[in-house]
């Protein structure tokens, strides 16, 4: 998230393919914003996303920084050259990470396949798999007929 001059009007920040089904051209460093949502569409529960924005700083050690500090970093850098514009010329991201933090469960779901949270299957799923607790729920675990006198 780093920036500088030649990052805002240098092409390779900006991804020309597809524009057409997705004109968001005109913003800020597109790539960089897009590989930052595809990161945070793959949270999946509230501690998690707390947990990555605590995170965000320039050098990587150990110290942590209060998440809302985090968020706010974030969101500045996805509204950076798209503020108060249309939908044609701006990604908004920025709200899109809102609405995404808005939608995410308080725990993750146990047992189940990780799916981006966007999507129709992560708000379908049950908080806990139905055969999670269920012995030998993987029949190439199962050696033997027995095993419910060995859990």
């Amino acid at each position: 998230m780093e920036v500088n001059a030649f990052d805002r009007y240098h092409p390779s920040n900006r991804d020309l393919q597809g524009w057409l089904e997705n004109p968001s051209l005109f913003g800020d460093m597109t790539d960089r914003k897009e590989a930052i949502m595809s990161i945070f569409r793959n949270v999946q529960s509230v501690s998690e996303y707390e947990n990555v924005m605590q995170r965000i700083k320039e050098r990587i050690d150990d110290n942590k920084i209060n998440w809302r500090d985090g968020e706010g970093k974030v969101l500045e850098f996805l509204a950076l050259g798209e503020r108060r514009l249309p939908t044609p010329f701006s990604t908004h991201y920025d709200r899109e990470l809102i609405f995404l933090y808005e939608r995410l469960r308080e725990v993750a779901s146990i047992g189940t396949e990780v799916v981006v949270n966007d999507s129709r299957a992560y708000s379908g799923q049950r908080a806990t798999a139905w055969e999670f607790r269920k012995p030998c729920m993987n029949a190439t675990q199962c050696l033997f007929d027995g095993y419910s006198s060995y859990a």
